[in-house]
């Protein structure tokens, strides 16, 4: 059977910038696997896989969920 883990697949215009970006702003776990890049909050088991390529039109969206949602804006915007 499927397990609970999963990953989501998101176009980024440079992988570099992303990974700090997820790693600074967001607090997110990052690794650097040979060809990709990952990101993920600490103690989940899912992963966002940065793909650096072409951006195609449309809409990505990853929804992050939080237990304090006002602490959470406030780190955030403290982050930039």
């Amino acid at each position: 059977m499927i397990s609970r883990s999963f990953s989501v697949a998101v176009m980024v215009k440079d992988a570099d910038k992303s990974t700090d970006w997820y790693k600074e702003k967001l607090g997110f776990q990052v690794a650097s696997e040979e060809h990709w890049v990952t990101a993920w909050p600490r103690g989940v088991s899912w992963r966002i896989h940065l793909c650096q390529g072409d951006l195609e039109p449309g809409n990505t969206g990853i929804a992050l969920y939080c237990t304090d949602l006002e602490g959470t804006a406030n780190l955030l915007k403290k982050r930039g």
